[in-house]
């Protein structure tokens, strides 16, 4: 089971950790926003937003002894989104990044080194989180909001992945391999979300996004 690490929305400080319902898959966070960290990923004490990250993705590396690199974004903020090229979108910071019915979430071109044979990587794994909030505010008690993840296998929400800057993609779904053809490979790495669920579905949220080749 995931485990939901709960920072204040006011300072960014640990809260403490929460693991989801297991039948509802959400948690109570009002007043927090969530960093939430996979069950095959380990993570030891961490002091900061930072190091909590920086933990999450080097184990994440680890676990995956096929890969040497990885690129990500927990969408903290939109410092990596391309907001010029995402329509049908919400963007903001600490867990408001969303896509509407139709929408599409373009992620900013991110460079890398690559010393390995061919002009770029020809295996690649993408893995990304969806989620909602659930909200209950009535009049006779406090203002409630949970959390609650959805599978991406259940999710509207398709993936591409283009290691050439836009000029060739690849659909991929959630931690499956996938080879890059010689035409797609290259050292500029863009991903992208499409919310594909018909115009009455609701919103959903992207909470991070990592790429290992």
């Amino acid at each position: 089971m995931s485990s939901f690490y709960l920072l204040s929305l006011f300072n960014d400080s640990l809260s403490h950790v929460v693991n989801p319902d297991p039948i509802t898959n959400d948690a109570e966070i009002t007043g927090n926003y969530v960093i939430r960290v996979a069950d095959d990923v380990v993570v030891h004490n961490p002091t900061s937003v930072s190091d909590l990250l920086n933990q999450k993705h080097a184990s994440m590396l680890a676990s995956m002894g096929l890969f040497g690199q990885i690129l990500y974004d927990d969408l903290l903020d939109v410092s990596g989104v391309n907001t010029a090229s995402s329509t049908g979108v919400t963007l903001g910071s600490k867990g408001m990044i969303s896509l509407f019915s139709g929408g599409q979430l373009v992620s900013s071109p991110s460079g890398f080194t690559w010393s390995g044979s061919g002009s770029g990587p020809s295996d690649a794994m993408m893995t990304w989180e969806i989620f909602t909030y659930v909200d209950t505010d009535s009049a006779s008690s406090a203002y409630i909001r949970k959390y609650q993840e959805v599978p991406t296998s259940v999710a509207p929400i398709t993936a591409e992945i283009s290691f050439n800057g836009g000029g060739n993609w690849q659909t991929v779904t959630d931690k499956s391999l996938i080879t890059v053809p010689p035409a797609s490979q290259g050292t500029n790495l863009i991903v992208r979300f499409n919310h594909t669920g018909p115009a009455i579905s609701a919103r959903y949220f992207v909470g991070s996004w990592a790429v290992l080749f």
